[in-house]
């Protein structure tokens, strides 16, 4: 699923399902995305939105019951054409406990829901399977700087082999220094789209993004990502946004 630049809103699912392009591999460990993307009504704007953020945690801390992760991004470098402006991503340990928050949240949820609709308008509803290549640690901080890449695999070649070569350049990357947490997303349910997935770095800040800059361009990183990529995959411009996390709860395996 194309992922937005504006501040939508993203929540974090991983299922397991046959059939889809994701699920080529067993050895592969996904985590599950929901995605909501969202534009403010019309008076409506982030500070409301970031108004109602303690007494929902409050809720969910009483009512929820399950270990749940949620940030909140917006927009730096984006194309006005497919951005919106909210971006929530939460996530869960598993499909289990994704299932059964779902069902939590639709018994008990309907009053919290109502509030976020009451200024947000969201259009689009899905998810996506996260694997994590590179282990970092700007998922646990307050604020970071997220890129996000819409990926296809080239005509020839299968969903593991970019997923491969998109993961021996993110090695590639760490080994050089690069703090980045990096991930794919994949489309599972939600809008048709001919992206295979996108391709997401985590950074604790913008000085680690752009000594990336620095590797990638003037470190000469972009020889070893054509080497590596160049037939295999074809990715567009990252969009870059700032998130903020707005709850925390341990959703590690």
């Amino acid at each position: 699923m194309k992922c937005p630049d504006k501040i939508v809103v993203l929540l974090a699912l991983c299922f397991c399902a046959t059939g889809f392009a994701w699920a080529e591999s067993a050895e592969h460990r996904f985590q599950p995305v929901e995605m909501y993307q969202c534009n403010f009504k019309k008076g409506e704007d982030r500070s409301r939105f970031d108004r109602i953020i303690p007494s929902w945690n409050k809720w969910m801390d009483i009512y929820y019951g399950e270990a749940y992760r949620a940030w909140a991004l917006s927009p730096d470098f984006n194309d006005p054409d497919s951005t919106f402006d909210l971006t929530w991503i939460g996530a869960w340990k598993d499909g289990r406990a994704m299932g059964h928050s779902q069902d939590n949240w639709a018994e008990k949820g309907d009053e919290q829901m109502a509030i976020f609709m009451s200024i947000l308008d969201c259009p689009i509803h899905a998810s996506m399977a996260a694997e994590q290549l590179v282990r970092g640690t700007a998922e646990n901080a307050e604020r970071s700087v997220v890129s996000f890449r819409d990926c296809t695999v080239a005509e020839g070649k299968t969903v593991d082999e970019a997923i491969d070569a998109v993961r021996t350049f993110a090695n590639y990357m760490a080994e050089q220094g690069s703090k980045a947490s990096q991930w794919v997303f994949y489309p599972v349910w939600g809008p048709t789209t001919d992206v295979s997935f996108n391709w997401v770095e985590i950074y604790p800040n913008y000085t680690q993004l752009g000594a990336d800059f620095e590797r990638y361009g003037n470190g000469g990183a972009y020889k070893k990502a054509d080497e590596l990529l160049m037939g295999t995959v074809d990715c567009r411009h990252a969009s870059i946004s700032r998130a903020t996390k707005v709850r925390e709860a341990n959703v590690d395996n």
